[in-house]
């Protein structure tokens, strides 16, 4: 019987996978995890590359014929304890195979400017529609913050006070309701990576961001660290790069970290910095 597509597919995913594994265990801080532990890790790689999501009772239905659990539901709890409690060093362990996966990508499949590789740097309102700290179940997400609104936008807001007249302008208790934001539960999504042909993108670090957060309180300190995560690992693969961001990056202080660390950048600017 010949094998279907999808199978090859995930046989050569497989079969990458282990590739990278091996390149993991040359750094020379590895350390051998449990070997339960990594089958699972290896288990939730397929998964999500499988089904393109990273809700675990998604995931659990790409893995259950390979878990001893009787349920699907089961199994979404087995990966949730893996994610939560279970030793084994999901960060290093992920950044190492993003690593042996930055340096399988051959140069000519990366975008690139004057010989650079572009990475870019991206920070995006995450909403939440979901629960709070009151939810049943205790099935809430941690620190959940607020961002604004996904209906809220500045064009609306100074549009309504343009129509307004004189009941649109900014006044003594904060200005009018259309030009105060409203919010929503949710978190800042940063993430940084490389820009690849085709209009596709290797994400290389990646981080939330929550104004709850009772010891992260500067959304910049992340943005900031998960650049410089993602600079260090294209540092470490021997490529350049060009960071590209949007007008929320083009603060004057990370201008300047990246200015002394002799980093090319391009990033929007509002008019009145002073550069």
């Amino acid at each position: 019987m010949k094998a279907t597509v999808a199978l090859r597919g995930r046989g050569l995913l497989a079969a990458i996978l282990t590739e990278i594994l091996q390149f993991a265990r040359q750094a020379p801080a590895w350390r051998e995890p449990d070997a339960r532990n990594m089958r699972t890790f290896q288990q939730f790689l397929l998964a999500v590359l499988v089904k393109r999501s990273t809700r675990l009772i998604v995931l659990a239905q790409a893995v259950a014929s390979c878990r001893r659990a009787k349920t699907v539901k089961s199994v979404a709890m087995g990966l949730a304890y893996f994610l939560e409690e279970a030793e084994f060093p999901i960060g290093s362990l992920s950044r190492l195979f993003l690593e042996g996966i930055l340096r399988r990508i051959p140069t000519e499949q990366m975008a690139t400017y004057r010989g650079k590789a572009v990475v870019v740097i991206d920070p995006t309102e995450y909403h939440k529609r979901s629960r709070d700290k009151s939810s049943k179940g205790g099935n809430h997400m941690q620190h959940i913050g607020r961002v604004r609104s996904k209906s809220h936008s500045k064009g609306r807001a100074k549009k309504a006070g343009s129509e307004g007249g004189t009941k649109g302008k900014v006044g003594s208790k904060g200005g009018s309701q259309a030009e105060r934001s409203t919010t929503s539960p949710g978190y800042v999504d940063v993430w940084a990576g490389l820009v690849l042909k085709g209009k596709q993108f290797l994400p290389l670090a990646r981080q939330l961001f929550s104004s709850n957060h009772p010891k992260i309180k500067s959304q910049n300190k992340v943005e900031e660290a998960v650049l410089f995560q993602a600079l260090g690992m294209l540092k470490r693969a021997k490529l350049s790069a060009i960071v590209v961001g949007d007008k929320g990056l083009g603060r004057k202080e990370l201008m300047v970290e990246l200015s002394k660390a002799a980093q090319d950048f391009v990033l929007r600017i509002d008019a009145d910095i002073n550069v």
